[in-house]
């Protein structure tokens, strides 16, 4: 039997045995193919149509995390770039002064605290004077400050010293007595020392002569007499002297050396004891002075050229020295050569 199909009907009712394909899905921004039952594109991310509007609670979570995760990326991307441009502005800037070294300078650190910085004080200032309240018609007297006055120190004159006129006419003014003590010894008159027979006598413990004379001629009151030594011109000191024995301890204040052969060095020794030292290393000799240049300068009171070399023993006041033994000890040999010749010794106390 065949069944008889109304057309108006056909179309509403489902087919017997075919089943219902739906039509294909594809992502709404980035066109890719989407399942069925896919809420998302796997591809961008994007929600499926229709997916956020029948899930209202999911799109505002959704869309708050989004505007979030968007927020966080930008405020990373301003942070890098402001550090990476603050590190550019840095490095371009140059270096301050202050930390600019400079070649061979040294910090210096100081060795205290600065101080405080003194306080400038004001000067007082002297209040105005106020005058008195006067009547009116009355007359105003000024006020006048006063100002305290230094005291006045006599002055004493410096005594004058009367002139008195010369009978030649000219006038002479008497010096005046000072009080203050002068420090140059007074002169003291000397006296010649009295020397017995035999007083002189060679005085050689190296024995260096190879000649000498009478050492009588040196003291007996004639100077056309001398008494000579000579040692050998070897380049050295002559190391000979010219003895004087006084037989007791006396005052000599000073020696009168005369001689014919100038230049030289003589030196002065003396000895208190009663026994002569055998040696001029001996201690028992004491050196008083030593000359240079004999009778050759003008020092010490001499006349270059003149003949005599004078001595002037040190001491205390000029007072001189007391020994009993003087000796003229000769060491560097006159221009001439290795010859003194002396021509008279005095001795004065």
């Amino acid at each position: 039997m065949q069944t008889t199909v109304d057309p108006q009907q056909a179309g509403t009712g489902p087919a017997p045995d075919d089943a219902v394909v739906a039509p294909p899905r594809a992502c709404a921004v980035c066109q890719a193919p989407m399942l069925p039952d896919q809420d998302w594109c796997l591809n961008c991310g994007t929600a499926a149509a229709g997916r956020l509007g029948t899930r209202p609670g999911w799109q505002s979570v959704n869309t708050v995390a989004a505007i979030t995760l968007i927020l966080i990326v930008g405020a990373v991307a301003a942070a890098y770039a402001a550090l990476s441009g603050d590190a550019n502005h840095d490095a371009g800037k140059a270096a301050p002064a202050s930390a600019v070294p400079v070649p061979g300078q040294v910090a210096q650190v100081p060795d205290a605290a600065p101080t405080t910085p003194p306080v400038t004080s004001t000067p007082a200032t002297t209040p105005p004077v106020t005058p008195p309240a006067t009547k009116p018609g009355a007359t105003v007297q000024p006020v006048v400050p006063v100002v305290p006055r230094a005291p006045v120190v006599p002055i004493t004159p410096a005594p004058v010293t009367p002139v008195t006129p010369s009978t030649s006419g000219s006038t002479t003014s008497t010096p005046s007595t000072s009080t203050s003590t002068s420090t140059t010894p007074a002169s003291v008159a000397l006296t010649t020392i009295d020397l017995g027979a035999d007083a002189m006598s060679k005085y050689e413990p190296s024995k260096r002569s190879t000649s000498s004379t009478d050492p009588a001629d040196a003291y007996d009151g004639d100077p056309k007499t001398a008494w000579s030594i000579t040692t050998p011109a070897d380049g050295f000191d002559m190391q000979v002297g010219l003895l004087i024995d006084l037989d007791s301890a006396k005052n000599v204040k000073e020696i009168d050396l005369g001689t014919t052969t100038p230049g030289g060095r003589v030196e002065v020794y003396g000895a208190v004891g009663s026994a002569l030292p055998p040696d001029i290393l001996d201690t028992r000799w004491e050196h008083v002075l030593s000359r240079s240049k004999v009778d050759e300068t003008a020092k010490y009171g001499n006349v270059k050229g003149d003949g005599v070399e004078k001595l002037r023993l040190p001491g205390p006041g000029a007072t001189g020295s007391r020994f009993r033994y003087v000796l003229l000890w000769f060491t560097t040999p006159p221009k001439a050569g290795p010859t003194v010749k002396v021509t008279e010794v005095t001795l004065k106390g």
